[in-house]
């Protein structure tokens, strides 16, 4: 019986240590979406989601500069914020 003990507590410590790197993770994407722009706040998006618009506004506030430095250029928003967006 004492052999078992050394075990659960084992189990029990690794739960938690889960749970709060789970925790911490979903407090990074939470914060990562509310960065996002033209996307209203109340919008659930998946993680995947939440890093293409990520990566997808960061191409295009790079591309503006880009331009800034060389020329103004109109450009308009990236594709990806105009596919079907679900609330």
């Amino acid at each position: 019986m004492n052999e078992l003990v050394p075990a659960i507590r084992h189990t029990k410590t690794s739960k938690r240590s889960r749970e709060k790197r789970t925790a911490s993770i979903n407090s990074a994407y939470n914060r990562l979406r509310s960065h996002i722009p033209n996307i209203p706040a109340e919008t659930k998006l998946s993680k995947i989601k939440t890093l293409r618009y990520a990566a997808s506004s960061i191409k295009y506030l790079t591309d503006m500069l880009q331009n800034e430095a060389t020329e103004p250029v109109e450009l308009s928003l990236p594709t990806i914020y105009h596919s079907g967006i679900k609330k």
